[in-house]
């Protein structure tokens, strides 16, 4: 915006105001100009103004144009940037949202695993289950376990991954710069 501006005000007239002050010396001897520096000196003091205005506005008009072209592109790259950003912080809430809700039912699949394990126990008590489908339930219980944990490791990690993209995640963990 600042280059557009400065090539925009290139294009206009311009009126500037010139001073020059000088001292007039009659003797050209070195020791004499000296002497007359010091002693009286004769001042000489001119003051006037410059109007200019460029006749072929072309190439200024190029340069306007240049510049108002990389602002606009500039503008284009900053919103693409903000779009990214979004879609991206979008992408990670729909990702920690899904993880969230299969975590509910995982913890569901523990709980149904643990009473299927407890009903077989009392029929393996009873006599009427073998230790082989004892052992069967204990795996199921053991996988939805391991399930589990996988789960809560994505809701974690989905979440550190939305705080990084929302910018925040140094706040989270307590992390600053000094």
């Amino acid at each position: 915006m600042v280059r557009l501006g400065y090539f925009t005000n290139q294009a206009l007239p311009s009126l500037d105001l010139v001073g020059s002050l000088a001292l007039v010396a009659s003797d050209e001897a070195y020791a004499e100009a000296w002497r007359e520096v010091f002693g009286d000196p004769k001042l000489e003091a001119r003051v006037g103004m410059v109007f200019g205005l460029p006749l072929d506005r072309r190439a200024i008009a190029a340069s306007v144009d240049s510049a108002r072209l990389e602002a606009e592109r500039q503008d284009v790259e900053l919103e693409s940037q903000r779009q990214r950003s979004r879609f991206e912080i979008d992408q990670r809430l729909c990702e920690l949202d899904a993880s969230v809700r299969l975590l509910t039912l995982a913890q569901r699949s523990v709980e149904l695993a643990e009473l299927k394990l407890g009903a077989e126990t009392e029929k393996y008590k009873s006599g009427l289950a073998t230790l082989a489908d004892l052992v069967r339930f204990q795996r199921d219980l053991d996988n939805a376990l391991i399930g589990l944990q996988r789960l809560h490791r994505a809701v974690r990690v989905g979440r550190s991954r939305l705080l990084a993209s929302q910018g925040t995640l140094h706040q989270a963990v307590g992390v600053e710069v000094r």
